[in-house]
């Protein structure tokens, strides 16, 4: 695997961090309600109350999924969150994004950032009238101190989206390294080696995108419909299969612009002839015909498959063998 500087002058990091207030609240009254009426053991259950209504909560949270999808279509992840001994999250996480795909990732994420601010200001527009149902609706299990101030409200919301230049490690002589040359010796090695750990991830991450997506395919490709119910055993793919596969083609070409590798080269190469082979089939519908109506090409398009998923095996492998060591 080669991890030439094509990586450092090609792309970026970008991490999407979105802040909600807390929709839900448990209600110590309806709790105890609960456990009495119930006859449930202390402890065992919890009853909670929607403070934010479902329309404004389902308004606010949709643009933040829309964002987050896009932004898996355009990277692949490099750098995970982690948590804390409390399960809570201590950093954000990162994905790699080619820059020739920033402008329309950026594009996409402003768009569904736009809506998000439609949203939240509908919810701060109207949230004396929340409050006021509120305490109609939830009668004896409503806590006014669920229910923050408009300014505090407003504050427990907030996008972030960052974008990051991606740094190659190169060595120890910078005049802001001020310790033993040894210490700083470590320093700079640890640097690298996590680098190239996340250099790592990012293909292991693609690579097992394939494997698995190649996997699916070919299990497909067991057609065996129920004759009394065409619905059960009915699984050859569909549109959204053979749009994924592009998808994915697209985005294992653009990672091998940047880290040139052989198993990479040659998955890409088998990708390309096997969309161009579905592809002239003809449409979606086409294609599950033919492979509906002709066993041998199931097993054609199965073989096809498997030797995908059998290509990539190198380069997860070797994403396995540094994660390990």
């Amino acid at each position: 695997m080669s991890t030439k500087p094509k990586i450092f002058e090609n792309a970026l990091l970008v991490s999407l961090e979105v802040k909600l207030f807390g929709a839900t609240k448990t209600s110590s009254q309806l709790t105890r309600q609960l456990i009495e009426q119930n006859d449930i053991k202390q402890g065992r259950a919890r009853a909670s109350v929607d403070i934010i209504p479902k329309e404004y909560e389902r308004g606010i949270r949709k643009p933040v999924t829309d964002a987050r999808r896009t932004i898996k279509q355009y990277t692949v992840p490099w750098l995970d969150s982690s948590t804390d001994s409390n399960q809570s999250k201590t950093g954000r996480q990162w994905y790699l994004c080619m820059s020739k795909h920033l402008p329309l990732l950026d594009t996409d994420v402003t768009k569904f950032r736009m809506r998000w601010d439609d949203q939240t200001r509908s919810l701060f527009s109207n949230w004396s009238a929340v409050l006021k149902d509120a305490s109609v609706d939830l009668g004896n299990a409503y806590d006014p101190s669920n229910y923050p101030p408009l300014e505090q409200l407003k504050e427990a919301y907030h996008w972030d989206f960052q974008l990051k230049g991606l740094y190659e490690i190169t060595d120890s002589h910078d005049a802001r390294l001020k310790a033993s040359e040894e210490l700083i010796e470590r320093c700079v090695e640890g640097a690298r080696r996590e680098q190239s750990r996340r250099i790592a991830n990012a293909i292991g991450s693609m690579a097992r995108q394939v494997k698995d997506f190649a996997e699916d395919v070919a299990g497909r490709m067991d057609y065996n419909p129920d004759p009394k119910d065409g619905r059960k055993g009915n699984t050859l793919p569909k549109a959204p299969t053979w749009k994924e596969l592009s998808r994915l083609t697209d985005t294992l070409e653009d990672m091998n612009e940047m880290f040139e590798d052989d198993a990479l080269s040659d998955t890409v190469t088998k990708m390309r002839d096997f969309e161009d082979r579905v592809r002239k089939i003809g449409s979606a519908n086409d294609v599950r015909h033919v492979l509906k109506e002709n066993q041998e090409e199931r097993e054609n398009f199965k073989e096809s498959i498997d030797e995908i998923g059998k290509s990539v095996l190198p380069a997860l492998n070797r994403f396995d063998d540094l994660m390990s060591s």
